[in-house]
């Protein structure tokens, strides 16, 4: 909280004025870049300006209807008409400008205002050199999208999976990437290889770009997609905003059976005030539970004393979610032409999550049936509460040839989970069992990146360092569990079990991941065939040191445990815990720190590009370059075995990706584009290691792989798209990709379903079409109706180890025969989206209904004895409706409904598609919110 009056001051710090100003950014329409030193003049007066660095100019204005012009020597000449400008209000009008055929012949463009921003963006993919889609801040907000992972999944090919790892084309997470205005950042899981989505507030973006096809000044290793998400820009007059918001769903809020951890008094920040912390040294060796050694015995003692004695969760009322955001920004001229910007934003959001039948099953194969027969099961409550708190501040120095910048964006984020399971088992020991488990985690991401811009006639030189830095932290994990049984007076009683159910446990675990990354990029500009060239050239070092730390403790008991009478608080009560006096019974620590469960590791990618792009003709454009990367990874652990590793470089590659991209121009509005490019898909940190890392809370064992190699793919891109006015598009994408060695998590061996290691596969092939329509169906004067749609359909077909193949036949009829080609994991086959909007522009009321689905996708991958598990689709159905008001139409009110349809989330284990039986289930319900903005 002590934070909070330093946003506001920085927020607040200017005094509001009423304003009137037009204001945009000038694009140089053939190379698709701002446009600096563009003349603009308001038409009939003698007030004119130029373009600044960005191509961006700004007026002062009272009331009134305006004709804006715009030129530059060698292009064309345009008119924006009909500009109108009201009291406080601020207008954006942006402008292409493209080269005249003759530069000897004046030829003059006019226009009426266009205020629609999506088409800036569908002017980027329009001149793009690569294939690209993207989203601009209008379509979220038209969509009602309060974060990016809600916002992606409406662009052609995307899927997100657990609602914010993004999936491009029907690959996996490893096959995606994310960069923050064209810098890398690292993930947040340890277990993924790309960021989580759900974090980044669209609030803090202005666009997002999805890169579908590669250039060779983009980093090597993203094969289904690079997501580039742009932050925001400072304003060029005063802005300042507010936004509330309130949500309610019927199946999660209001409920008194909701249940929850015990909470801190800093758990509203995101931040744990210590309640959670380890009270030991991690590497403190735990006493012995043995009378005749005192000191060790009374050392356990107060040892298993100090630990927090909550460990079941609390019934309470669940209460609804709610957001609130402030942000300011402004631009100060300085003198010379020179200017200073800032943009200063803080963001929160609370968002309780209580599912009251959350269950899931293990299955195996039955050998002899050929059927899926459960193994165990769980039922029962899941509570969750989840904080975000993002802050952005960004200071920008710019005069009409240069420009830098530095930005501090800070995400924290705290996500706390209780449950209350029923257990299960059937096969091995039938048992049934209550699970009470506690698990909090705090996620918190720095990232720094300071970038500068220099310009003159001939060469563009551009620099970016970074610095971003990751905490991952799990406090406390807490699992206790208590089998029931009957005691000889035939009295239900319940009690620790370590052969079914285990021993209590519970689990620290600290990952730190510390990022720097240095790009350097030229850009020369020459004339060939009577056309201004370009030829770019560049280079990049980017380092990641990674620690990942682990402490976990069982707690043993002495003595009869149903005693506790099935309460987890009571395992901790003073008269429970074991003392050397008192030897025969109570609860203690076990275990502690293990050298198996640690590991440093870092890596390194140095990297350089030179890439050509060449204007043939009038029509068609030429954008051929290589990059060279050399890749490097090493890890400090133990193995299995005790086997010590200091520095172990396990992969070391050095390796051209050539690209090619071809770009045919029919007409002004239509573009035919081929494409060839090689990237690479590479191991993460524990993957190509010798860990072997046990997860009690999953009850799943990781072993790495020394063996494991880099993934190489050969990508081929073909699209047509059509540009039409007012956002309206058209486009037909056909892709394919041949990967060499896919990387895979699978089953260590066909005998255990609790272990797990990546794998390299022979290879894979990927062959796609993706369409997308956006269309006006009605656009008079005072209504508009519009509709856009966009559908892939992916074939992958994966050739299975030799190992894997052999599994598989372990489990069918004698004589039967199997394919020995499968999905892809993470695939879906189809994904779809479709939106209709409504706007009636007399008033500003804008509603909209949009629709995801994607197809199934295989989850885990089967071992034989474990079938495939596939997460099906799930029918997503969004209202959103919006409405500005007020003299100068600067507050505005949003009404949304999610999961219209009110669909479940549900995974299924699956023989060849059929013969299935369910994984996990539960309900997300419907959720109805409402929020208030205001403009100063």
């Amino acid at each position: 909280m002590k934070n909070i009056p330093f946003y506001l001051t920085i927020l607040f710090s200017v005094v509001v004025l009423g304003q009137q100003n037009i204001t945009g950014t000038v694009f140089d329409g053939e190379f698709n870049e701002p446009m600096p030193f563009a003349n603009v003049t308001l038409k009939g007066t003698s007030n004119g300006t130029t373009t600044d660095f960005d191509g961006r100019y700004n007026f002062d204005v009272t009331p009134g209807e305006y004709t804006v012009v715009f030129s530059f020597v060698g292009y064309e000449t345009l008119q924006v008409t009909e500009i109108m400008v009201e009291v406080g209000k601020e207008v954006n009008v942006d402008a292409i400008l493209n080269p005249a055929s003759n530069a000897l012949e004046e030829v003059i463009v006019v226009s009426t205002a266009k205020r629609n921003t999506e088409v800036s963006v569908l002017n980027i993919q329009k001149k793009a050199v690569n294939m690209l889609d993207g989203l601009s801040v209008q379509s979220m907000k038209k969509a009602g999208d309060s974060d990016i992972a809600g916002a992606i999944k409406r662009v052609p090919g995307i899927a997100v999976q657990e609602g914010k790892y993004v999936y491009v084309r029907g690959l996996g997470d490893r096959y995606s990437k994310t960069m923050i205005n064209g810098i890398s950042i690292p993930g947040l899981d340890p277990n993924k290889n790309t960021v989580q989505m759900d974090i980044f507030p669209t609030g803090l973006v202005d666009n997002i770009l999805v890169n579908k096809s590669a250039s060779s000044n983009l980093p090597a290793d993203f094969t289904g997609g690079l997501v580039d998400i742009k932050l925001k820009d400072f304003s060029n007059s005063p802005q300042y905003n507010i936004s509330f918001g309130y949500a309610y769903n019927p199946e999660m809020h209001y409920k008194d059976n909701y249940i929850r951890d015990r909470r801190g008094s800093n758990d509203f920040l995101a931040k744990d005030d210590g309640y959670r912390d380890l009270p030991i040294d991690s590497q403190t060796e735990v006493g012995r539970p043995l009378f005749f050694l005192a000191d060790q015995a009374d050392m356990l003692t107060q040892q298993t004393r100090s630990f927090s004695k909550k460990l079941s969760p609390i019934q309470d009322t669940s209460s609804p979610d709610f957001n609130f955001s402030l942000s300011a920004s402004n631009n100060y001229e300085i003198g010379n032409e020179a200017s200073v910007g800032y943009i200063a934003s803080f963001g929160y959001d609370s968002e309780t999550k209580f599912y009251e039948d959350y269950s899931g099953t293990t299955a195996i194969t039955n050998n002899a049936k050929g059927e899926i027969e459960t193994f165990d099961s769980y039922d029962g409550r899941l509570g969750q509460k989840n904080i975000l708190t993002n802050a952005l501040f960004g200071l920008t120095f710019k005069n009409k040839k240069n420009r830098v910048s530095i930005n501090l964006l800070s995400i924290n984020n705290s996500e706390s989970n209780a449950v209350d399971y029923t257990l299960e088992d059937y096969i091995n020991t039938e048992y049934t069992a209550s699970e009470y488990g506690l698990y909090y985690t705090e996620r918190n991401v720095l990232f720094v990146p300071l970038t500068g811009k220099h310009t003159s006639d001939f060469l563009d030189f551009e620099w970016k360092f970074a610095k971003a830095k990751i905490n991952v932290d799990d406090k406390d994990f807490k699992t206790t569990a208590f089998e029931h049984g009957v005691n000889t007076e035939g009295e239900q009683v319940f009690f620790i079990s370590p052969s079914s159910t285990g021993y209590p446990e519970r689990l620290w675990r600290f990952l730190e991941e510390d990022n720097t990354t240095a790009q350097i990029d030229l850009t020369g500009r020459f004339s060939l065939f009577g056309y201004e060239q370009k030829v770019k050239f560049g280079a990049s070092r980017i380092s990641k040191i990674r620690s990942f730390n682990t402490a976990f403790f069982t707690i043993g008991f002495n003595g009869q445990s149903e005693l506790l009478e099935g309460n987890p608080d009571n395992l901790f009560k003073e008269g429970n815990i074991w003392t050397k006096e008192n030897f025969r019974y109570g609860s203690y620590l076990k275990g502690g720190y293990s050298d198996k469960n640690q590991y440093e590791a870092e890596s390194e990618t140095q990297a350089a590009y030179f890439s050509a792009e060449l204007k043939l003709n009038e029509n068609l454009r030429a954008v051929l370059g290589v990059r060279y990367e050399s890749f490097s990874s090493n890890f400090t652990g133990l193995d299995l075995f005790n086997n010590e590793y200091n520095k172990s470089k396990f992969i070391n590659d050095s390796d051209l990706y050539p690209q090619a991209n071809l770009i045919y121009s029919v007409k002004e509005d239509l573009n035919v584009r081929i494409s060839y490019y090689k990237t690479t898909a590479r191991p993460s940190f524990k993957e190509v290691s010798p860990v072997n890392l046990y997860d009690p809370i999953d009850r799943l064992r990781f072993i790495g792989n020394t063996e494991l190699e880099s993934s190489f793919i050969d990508n081929f891109d073909f699209r047509i798209e059509k540009f039409g006015q007012s956002n309206q598009m058209l486009a037909l994408s056909l892709f394919r990709k041949d990967l060499d060695n896919p990387i895979e998590i699978g089953h260590y061996s066909k005998i255990t379903n609790k272990d797990f290691t990546p794998r390299n596969s022979p290879k894979a092939t990927v062959n796609g079409v993706e369409f997308e329509i956006r269309q006006n169906i009605i656009d008079h004067d005072n209504v508009r109706l519009s509709f856009n749609a966009n559908a892939s359909i992916v074939d992958v077909k994966l050739t299975m180890t030799e190992e894997e193949y052999d599994s598989r036949l372990d489990y069918v009829e004698e004589g039967e025969t199997i394919s020995k080609t499968r999905d892809l994991q993470g695939q879906s086959p189809y994904m779809i989206n479709a939106g209709a909007q409504f706007l009636n522009k007399r008033n500003a009321l804008e509603l909209g209904v949009y629709y995801n689905v994607q197809g199934k996708s295989l989850k885990n991958v089967s071992n034989g004895r474990v079938p495939d598990i596939y997460n099906l689709p799930y029918n997503d159905l969004n209202f959103n409706l919006s409405k500005p008001f007020g003299k100068d139409k600067k507050k505005n009110i949003t009404l949304k409904i999610k999961n219209i349809l009110n669909d479940e989330k549900r995974s299924e284990y699956q023989i060849d598609g059929f013969n299935s039986k369910y994984f996990s289930l539960y309900s997300p319900g419907r959720e109805f919110s409402v929020s208030y903005s205001i403009k100063f």
